[in-house]
């Protein structure tokens, strides 16, 4: 109701993931169909790219409306999983404080040039 009850709101869900194969780094989610959130999206993703040490870099995914979050709100909506708790070494990362600081940071940035565009509100 809050969520709902806010003008121009924005959902950020933040999780981490657990996953029972070789999956690793952060991976963002949007609301399939929602443009809005996708291009939110995409901003997330590209910032925690730059965060993860991973190879090969994820894309924003989009999400049925199963989720929770997704199904009882009509904001512009993401879910971002900052790593997988199935995986030795995101669960390292994860403790370490310069990775938590840098995640918030790339997440926050993602926020802040997603305000300076009308699109996305």
């Amino acid at each position: 109701a809050l969520i709902e009850n806010t003008p121009n709101a924005i959902l950020v869900s933040i999780h981490q993931n657990s996953y029972p194969g070789a999956s690793r780094g952060a991976q963002v989610f949007y609301r399939d169909g929602d443009e809005k959130s996708r291009k939110l999206a995409v901003k997330m993703q590209e910032a925690l790219s730059g965060v993860s040490s991973l190879e090969k870099s994820r894309s924003a995914m989009p999400v049925s409306d199963g989720i929770y979050l997704f199904k009882n709100t009509h904001c512009t909506a993401v879910l971002a999983e900052c790593g997988f708790l199935s995986d030795e070494n995101d669960v390292k990362l994860l403790q370490s404080e310069e990775y938590k600081i840098s995640t918030a940071l790339g997440i926050m940035s993602a926020l802040l040039s997603a305000h300076d565009f009308e699109d996305i509100q």
